[in-house]
Order: C-alpha cells, then sequence, then structure tokens
C-alpha cells in the first residue's frame, strides 16, 4: 500500500510505498491509533518514517479515515516472511497533547460563552494546528484547569461533542 506522507507543516515530504498490515482504530472518546508495517531493508521508506512526528494519511479502500502521527519509537518485528519495523500511529489531534496549560486557569461564566473558552484554549498552542470553525453551542459554564494538556483540557466538562463535533473536519496544517 502507498501512503503519503507530510511534515509537521503538512508539507508533502514523500510515499510510502511498500507498507503492508495497515490497520487503524477508531474509538468512541479516545485517542483513534493505526499501525503499518515496512520491511526493514527497505530504507527510503524507513527514511521518511524517521521524521519527528510525521504525518500519514491512512485510508480504508478510496476513503480517508483520518490524518496520523508517527509516534517515536518503532519495534521491529521479526516473521516467519522476514524482518519487518512497525510504526504505532496516533490521530493528529494527539498534537494537542504537546501543549499545556502552565498554573492554575479559571475562565467563563455570566457573558463568556463555550466558543470563547474553546478559542482561548486553541490560542495556547505553541504551534496552531487546530482552530475553532463555527461553534453552536452558547453555554456560559464557569470552567477550570491546573497544569492540563488542552486535549484533556478541551474534553472536559461534556465537551467531547463540541470539540469532535466542531473540529473533526478541519484539516491540520
Amino acid at each position: 500500500m502507498r501512503i503519503p506522507i507530510y511534515n509537521r507543516d503538512m508539507t508533502r515530504i514523500g510515499t510510502i510505498r511498500h507498507a503492508s498490515k495497515v490497520g487503524y482504530k477508531r474509538m468512541f472518546n479516545d485517542l483513534h491509533t493505526a499501525s503499518f508495517e515496512i520491511p526493514a531493508d527497505d530504507d527510503a521508506d524507513n527514511d521518511l518514517c524517521e521524521t519527528v512526528h510525521g504525518i500519514v494519511d491512512i485510508v480504508d479502500g478510496d476513503k480517508s479515515v483520518g490524518k496520523y502521527r508517527i509516534c517515536d519509537q518503532p519495534e521491529s518485528d521479526i516473521t516467519g516472511e522476514g524482518e519487518f519495523i512497525q510504526y504505532e500511529l496516533e490521530h493528529v489531534i494527539a498534537f494537542l497533547f504537546d501543549d499545556r496549560i502552565d498554573g492554575y486557569l479559571e475562565m467563563g461564566g455570566t457573558g463568556v460563552y463555550t466558543e470563547d473558552i474553546i478559542r482561548h484554549l486553541l490560542s495556547l498552542q505553541t504551534v496552531k494546528r487546530w482552530q475553532l470553525g463555527r461553534c453552536d453551542f452558547r453555554y456560559q459554564f464557569q470552567y477550570s484547569w491546573e497544569k492540563e494538556d488542552l486535549l484533556n483540557a478541551l474534553l472536559e466538562y461534556q465537551c467531547t461533542l463540541i470539540v469532535f463535533g466542531v473540529m473533526s473536519n478541519l484539516p491540520v496544517g
């Protein structure tokens, strides 16, 4: 299987030509994961995968099932068919794990709406990969976080539908 691969800025850097055993798991209220294997002696494909958090587009048939980042440590697996390197992937929304709320943050309440809270949290990204599109919710809840990563902050207090419903179709980049 051929898999396009991008760097962290979503610039296409090549195509993984010999991926096999491509699979993915889409879990409700959890981080989607995927994996694939490449022959250990395929230096060109393995060199592409060494890109720090390289991003791949996993497809099922003709349909994309999402963009995933390559996790840091691939595993070697010697099978009866030869030696392969297995790459584990996590959905690109995991980039929100990389940034944290320093200290204590409290916001919300009267006059501060759901959209304001989400925009503020997304403004804390070191690299601006995610942005809020349209937000159909106008709640005025009070929120507080302490030393929390951005993904968990967004998912707290029943924000799951807001984050995945509003943001799941946005491209990374």
